[in-house]
């Protein structure tokens, strides 16, 4: 059973990254693994959609990999995390 914190991470990356987005993410994590000290970042522009900004984006979890996804996240004001 999964607890309420990944599952919430989970049900937010599966929004997320749904069908063609998933496929792209997934390809280019797999460019990046094969490269040491290097990483994949992604920014959420939420400037359309600021309420989202509030979310609690460090829970974002990756179900096939058993991953949470890294996060950091630039002033509020911004609403830009990566």
């Amino acid at each position: 059973m999964i607890t309420p914190e990944p599952q919430l991470g989970s049900n937010m990356f599966d929004s997320v990254f749904a069908e063609d987005i998933r496929a792209c993410f997934r390809t280019s994590l797999e460019r990046v693994s094969e490269k040491e000290d290097i990483g994949l970042r992604i920014k959420l522009q939420l400037e359309q959609a600021p309420e989202l900004a509030d979310l609690p984006w460090e829970l974002l979890l990756d179900e096939s990999s058993d991953r949470f996804c890294r996060y950091r996240c630039r002033p509020r004001s911004s609403a830009m995390c990566s």
